[in-house]
């Protein structure tokens, strides 16, 4: 069963990349969040380093695509239940939540090999529980941060582990996040004023996206898209062109 998923996080990535390599200027939105930065024209290019690694943990609420190459009979769409469950054709219950997709399409093969001689299994992520922000980039372990109540974006880089010291760029992090009309948009914040108690620590709101870039490296389009690239399916891909939006005060 083919399922429409609400796609624009990798949008606003390949909208940036095509932004910064086509001179295109960035529109402005009217207002900026509280502690927010002017976005600015795209700097110039540099090397990027490779993304540091993120490991998705599979959470109540996600919704899976399992099935078995050449087993029509086994494809199934299936949402993780609050116990952490799903029910795969043939298998019953099976536990997946906090597993990684490799630990629970480990599992799953195990189970299938009761029926099929080496099945081929695929376990593909077909839409993110909303209720998490994603935190990636120079932080110490990225990943997605459940939303427990009232979370600020220093609150949400601490659940990661906080700043990798060494690298980390606190000026110039990025909040990519959905706006009027599901329209993606950039909010760039100075962590360091934050911290300072210069500027307002910003919430978070639902499928945030955290990118926290490392010092002299400009590239963050290239490096995020990188990074979130395994999720492709779950989190869109671009297929417009348009300028970058970014917030200004």
């Amino acid at each position: 069963m083919h399922r429409r998923v609400p796609l624009w996080i990798l949008v606003a990535l390949a909208l940036g990349a095509v932004a910064c390599s086509s001179g295109m200027p960035p529109r402005t939105l009217p207002q900026a969040a509280p502690g927010a930065t002017a976005g600015g024209p795209c700097p110039p290019t540099s090397a990027a380093q490779a993304p540091r690694p993120f490991v998705y943990r599979l959470g109540i609420g996600d919704e899976v695509s399992v099935s078995i190459w050449q087993e029509k009979d086994v494809e199934a769409e299936q949402r993780v239940l609050p116990d952490g469950t799903i029910a795969p054709p043939m298998l019953g219950t099976v536990h997946v939540a906090g597993r990684t997709l490799d630990e629970a399409r480990g599992m799953l093969i195990q189970r299938y090999k009761e029926y099929f001689k080496e099945p081929l299994v695929s376990l593909r992520v077909t839409s993110i529980h909303s209720d998490r922000v994603f935190v990636l980039g120079e932080v110490k372990t990225p990943q997605a941060v459940p939303l427990v109540g009232p979370t600020t974006l220093s609150q949400a880089i601490a659940q990661a582990g906080g700043f990798e010291e060494e690298f980390a760029d606190k000026s110039e992090v990025r909040i990519v996040r959905k706006g009027a009309n599901d329209q993606p948009y950039v909010v760039v914040v100075n962590l360091d004023a934050v911290l300072a108690g210069r500027a307002q620590d910003p919430p978070m709101g639902r499928g945030d996206v955290v990118w926290v870039p490392a010092r002299g490296v400009t590239n963050w389009n290239r490096s995020l898209g990188q990074a979130l690239a395994p999720f492709a399916v779950a989190l869109g891909a671009a297929g417009s062109t348009a300028a970058i939006v970014t917030a200004s005060n």
